[in-house]
């Protein structure tokens, strides 16, 4: 999605940053050794940077929504950071900095409904020509605050987007070659919106002409349904694999993670999942 814009912007993508005019960092937070490659690389760019002052450096993502203008503060090589709620703001936060402003926006945008189109509908219809395979996310943010994890805080609550604008842009997606989709979110299987649930979303996929596969990732135990193990052996695109983490064999260690499920449970879906479909893959996460 940032390509995109940035190619709506004139951008053409370089194959290193010592060709480039612009630098974007797309940050991941949910381990920290993650935070320090990202400072590693900044100072990195810093001397890039000191040799080219016009070079612009931007930090987007989970660590940005993390550390906000601490980035500022901390690299002064750094133009512009912007969280995942922003994503979208980066060409007016590129004038910003062209007009010489370093800037931070990683304010969480007001939500007061569950349903949003968190992906403007340009985005739709824009992209690389000859995927065969592309992410199409459904969902954003997560209401499960498990002990481990740091995604409700940086990627916010959960929000949905309303079934016409995913299927819109599935339907722009095949049309461009692809021919299997990718359902993201933080936990896709507790989609809701407009009386449509991630099985009938699933099913409204499924209808789309041209689609060859279907997956998704990642579902939570505890929203994990008998009517998703019929999906996977009625649904014709639908593939024959689940990846549904577990992440620690202990009920004691699940409860104090807050997982909201136990190992018994776990395993009376799995059988549910194998009796619908003898031959399913499966796989998962483990913290150790």
């Amino acid at each position: 999605k940032l390509l995109e814009q940035l190619h709506g912007q004139g951008y053409v993508r370089v194959d290193s940053p010592r060709l480039a005019d612009l630098v974007l960092l797309n940050t991941c937070a949910i381990r920290e050794k993650s935070e320090h490659k990202v400072y590693s690389l900044l100072g990195t760019l810093g001397g890039l940077k000191r040799a080219r002052p016009g070079l612009v450096i931007g930090v987007g993502g989970c660590v940005a929504q993390q550390r906000g203008e601490e980035i500022l503060r901390r690299v002064p090589a750094v133009d512009l950071v912007f969280g995942p709620d922003h994503l979208f703001d980066v060409p007016a936060l590129l004038g910003e900095a062209a007009a010489g402003r370093r800037v931070a926006r990683t304010a969480w945008r007001h939500r007061t409904q569950r349903v949003a189109n968190f992906i403007p509908d340009f985005g739709a219809a824009v992209g690389s020509a000859g995927e065969v395979k592309a992410g199409l996310a459904i969902a954003k943010g997560c209401n499960n605050f498990c002990t481990f994890c740091v995604v409700p805080h940086t990627r916010g609550r959960e929000v949905s987007r309303e079934p016409d604008n995913i299927l819109a842009e599935a339907r722009a997606l095949v049309a461009r070659g692809v021919k299997e989709l990718l359902l993201l979110g933080q936990n896709v299987n507790s989609y809701r919106a407009g009386g449509v649930s991630f099985v009938e979303l699933l099913r409204r996929l499924n209808d789309v002409p041209g689609l060859a596969r279907l997956r998704y990732t990642s579902p939570h135990p505890k929203d994990f349904s008998p009517e998703l193990a019929r999906a996977h052996a009625e649904l014709r695109t639908l593939c024959e694999h689940v990846h549904l983490p577990v992440q620690s064999g202990s009920d004691r260690i699940l409860k104090a993670m807050r997982r909201n499920h136990g190992i018994a449970s776990y395993l009376e879906k799995l059988a549910l999942l194998r009796e619908q479909v003898p031959q399913v893959a499966l796989s998962t996460d483990l913290i150790v």
